[in-house]
């Protein structure tokens, strides 16, 4: 049976055809999509329910969205799993795990575990890596356990990733500036550690404030220090007349991505 269907090959290549790297070696692009599509439970699922929602799927960034919607779908309808992990806005459910007042963040500042209370062990407050913890609320529903291997793996990673920047964006030491001082975010003197931009101290920052309607847009520490930058271009249009603010030229300390991420999430919140 033919259940992904394509308008032609060029559509089929550009989502899973083969790249060519420069050291001579090929891979596919999207092979945990694929691995997803060609999944045989799927299939099975889709005709047993006349659903074939999730075979329509065809980017990693919908995979990412509607398979954890239907995590939380298949949680939320399971009445075994009775408690709840508030993480990120999102509301995940377990049988022996929950969030507390502090929503996962760890009061140590750890930004890479998540703090939860176990009800299974006298419930008490532990810690655990976000994708560790992640992946132990995907198998505990009915949904999260048909899925690939390669599927889970790839959600934990995001969701780890995701985790980080979000607690990195509820330290209190990050605050977030817009402002026209293209200055400090092209200065050592104000820059912590090494952003490898070639930009750096060379005096080049008038092009932004004079020549385009541009913002620094950019995270300081508690000690005032720049941790990421990136360039706001205030007024871009696409090729449908349509205006929108483009966030470019994104750098952090020790080139470090969690904290542009943390950048980039700060803008979208704080509606820039």
């Amino acid at each position: 049976m033919l259940y992904y269907k394509f308008q032609n090959y060029e559509e089929f290549k550009n989502m899973f055809g083969i790249i060519k790297h420069g050291n001579g070696v090929c891979s596919r692009k999207n092979k945990i999509l694929l691995a997803y599509v060609k999944d045989k439970r799927l299939l099975h699922e889709a005709v047993e329910k006349n659903d074939y929602t999730l075979l329509h799927i065809s980017s990693m960034a919908e995979l990412k969205k509607t398979v954890t919607q239907r995590i939380i779908i298949s949680g939320h309808s399971d009445n075994s799993l009775r408690y709840v992990l508030e993480l990120d806005g999102d509301f995940f459910y377990s049988r022996n795990l929950e969030t507390d007042s502090l929503k996962g963040l760890c009061e140590d500042g750890d930004t890479k575990a998540i703090r939860y209370i176990n009800h299974g062990n006298g419930e008490k407050v532990f810690k655990m890596k976000a994708g560790k913890l992640y992946r132990s609320i995907i198998q505990e529903t009915e949904f999260g356990r048909t899925l690939p291997e390669q599927v889970v793996t790839y959600l934990c990673e995001e969701f780890s990733a995701d985790w980080q920047v979000y607690t990195h964006s509820r330290l209190p030491k990050n605050t977030l500036h817009v402002d026209k001082d293209f200055e400090k975010i092209y200065s050592s003197d104000w820059c912590k550690g090494d952003f490898s931009s070639c930009m750096t101290d060379k005096d080049y920052y008038d092009f932004y404030m004079d020549s385009v309607d541009a913002s620094a847009a950019y995270l300081t520490d508690e000690d005032d220090m720049v941790i990421a930058r990136c360039i706001i271009y205030n007024e871009v249009k696409d090729q449908d007349g349509n205006k929108w603010r483009l966030a470019e030229r994104q750098y952090a300390s020790g080139e470090n991505d969690i904290l542009k991420r943390a950048l980039i999430d700060a803008l979208i919140k704080g509606g820039h």
